[in-house]
C-alpha cells in the first residue's frame, strides 16, 4: 500500500537512516506557465481535496497568483504524493477527480479500508500571447535582483522612468495587452530559467528571491510591453 510505505519512508528519512531519491515528476506538456506546487488537505479525514477551487478559498494569495497570472481556467493538472513524488496516475488510488479543477481522492473509494495518499498539485495556465499586432515598446531593466527580487512591473517603471512614461503615455501603452520578459545578456525566456515567478502578465514581471524554492537569487530581467493597436 503506497500511502504506508509514503509514511514509513518519511520516519525513515526523519530518524536519518534512509536516504530518499525522489524520482523526476514526469513532463506534463504545459505551454504556459506552471503554478507552484500546492498541498492544501491531507487525508486524514474523508481523503485528500486538492482542488482549485479550495486552494484559492483557502490559501492565502493563491487568488492573486492565479487572477494575476491568467490562470483561473488552467489547462491542465498534475498531480503527485508528498514527499517520494510518486505520479497520482501510478499510486493505485481509485480518484474521485483528477483534472485541470484539481485532484480528489475519497477515503471512501478505496479498497480494503484503505486511506487516500496525501497529493500535493499544479497547475498549468493558459499559454501567455506574444504575438503583437501593435507596436513593441523598449526593453526596460529598471531593477536588478539584489534585493527582495526583480520588479519589472509596469507601474513601478512608470513610477520611477520618466522617460518610459513619456514615450508609453505617446503611444497609447499605459495599458499594454501583453508583455514579453527575458534574461538580460543572455537573453533566455522567463519560463525557462526555473524561477518561480509571482507575476509574469501584460502588467510586467515580478520574480521574489523568497519564493526560489532552493535560496538562489531571481535571475536579473528586462521586459517590453505590447501597445494595442491605433
Amino acid at each position: 500500500m503506497i500511502f504506508i510505505l509514503n509514511s514509513l519512508l518519511i520516519c525513515l528519512a526523519a530518524l536519518g537512516g534512509f536516504t530518499l531519491e525522489s524520482p523526476e515528476s514526469p513532463p506534463v506538456g504545459c505551454d504556459g506557465p506552471m503554478s507552484q506546487w500546492y498541498d492544501r488537505d491531507n487525508p486524514s479525514g474523508t481523503g485528500d481535496w486538492e482542488t482549485l477551487s479550495s486552494i484559492i478559498s483557502f490559501i492565502s494569495g493563491a487568488e492573486q497568483w492565479f487572477t494575476e497570472n491568467n490562470c483561473l481556467q488552467p489547462t491542465s493538472a498534475h498531480a503527485r504524493t508528498t514527499f517520494t513524488h510518486i505520479d497520482a496516475s501510478t499510486t493505485g488510488d481509485s480518484l474521485y477527480i483528477y483534472n485541470a479543477d484539481g485532484l480528489v481522492c475519497r477515503n471512501d473509494d478505496q479498497g480494503n479500508g484503505d486511506f487516500c495518499n496525501d497529493y500535493e498539485i499544479q497547475f498549468c495556465c493558459p499559454e501567455i500571447n506574444q504575438q503583437c499586432t501593435g507596436l513593441m515598446s523598449h526593453w526596460y531593466n529598471r531593477d536588478n535582483p539584489s534585493g527582495t527580487g526583480d520588479w519589472e512591473d509596469l507601474n513601478s517603471l512608470i513610477s520611477l522612468n520618466a522617460q518610459a512614461e513619456q514615450w508609453l503615455s505617446e503611444h497609447n501603452c499605459l495599458e499594454p495587452t501583453s508583455a514579453e520578459g527575458r534574461t538580460i545578456n543572455t537573453h533566455i525566456d522567463p519560463w525557462t530559467t526555473g524561477d518561480t515567478l509571482s507575476m509574469y502578465s501584460a502588467d510586467g514581471l515580478v520574480c521574489k528571491n523568497n519564493d526560489q524554492s532552493d535560496g538562489h537569487q531571481c535571475s536579473d530581467y528586462e521586459i517590453r510591453y505590447c501597445c494595442p493597436s491605433m
